[in-house]
């Protein structure tokens, strides 16, 4: 007569090869998962393209307003811009300037929407010739949205920690009047 252990043993056995076997497979699946996650980040990434001033207003079908460094409340090292297809087939244009104590970020998108970020409480602002805005400030960055014609735009300023200091904020009005003098294309 067989005993208990030798029909359970063998049973105990190739259940657990069998489970193993799945739990190679369920790895295998799980670094698949993760390498296509990988690869459609990386070709979210691509679609925005890095590029001259110049070149990146080519591309775009339609003319945003634009920075007039000169005129910034602060110090610029660094200017990137990149033009990206939005999923709703609108384009929107990044402009970056970049100083010690400060990023500064210029967005133009041809859609109609403000650049709302929900863990700010925005208020409504006047900018040029009485346009309502919307005014915001964060942790460390203030922003302004508005839409003007068939364009929607965001300026936003992040302040930069520097050996442990933030450097103050402008002030409202310091920040409306670097929309105000904003170029027309």
């Amino acid at each position: 007569m067989l005993s208990i252990e030798k029909i359970i043993l063998p049973i105990l056995i190739a259940g657990f090869l069998s489970g193993c076997s799945q739990s190679d497979s369920y790895g295998e699946l799980t670094d698949y998962i993760e390498e296509t996650r990988v690869e459609d980040t990386f070709k979210e990434l691509r679609d925005a393209k890095e590029m001259p001033i110049s070149d990146a207003l080519k591309e775009l079908a339609f003319e945003p307003k634009q920075i007039n460094v000169a005129k910034l409340p602060f110090k610029v090292e660094e200017k990137t811009v990149r033009v990206t297809q939005t999923k709703d087939n609108s384009q929107m244009i990044e402009f970056n300037y970049t100083g010690p104590e400060h990023e500064l970020v210029f967005i133009a998108e041809n859609s109609v929407e403000f650049k709302e970020d929900s863990s700010i409480k925005y208020e409504e602002i006047h900018i040029d010739k009485g346009r309502i805005a919307l005014f915001g400030e964060g942790g460390q960055s203030q922003d302004v949205t508005w839409i003007e014609g068939d364009k929607s735009y965001l300026l936003r300023i992040n302040y930069l920690e520097t050996e442990g200091v933030t450097p103050e904020k402008l002030s409202k009005e310091e920040v409306t009047k670097m929309v105000d003098e904003l170029q027309e294309p």
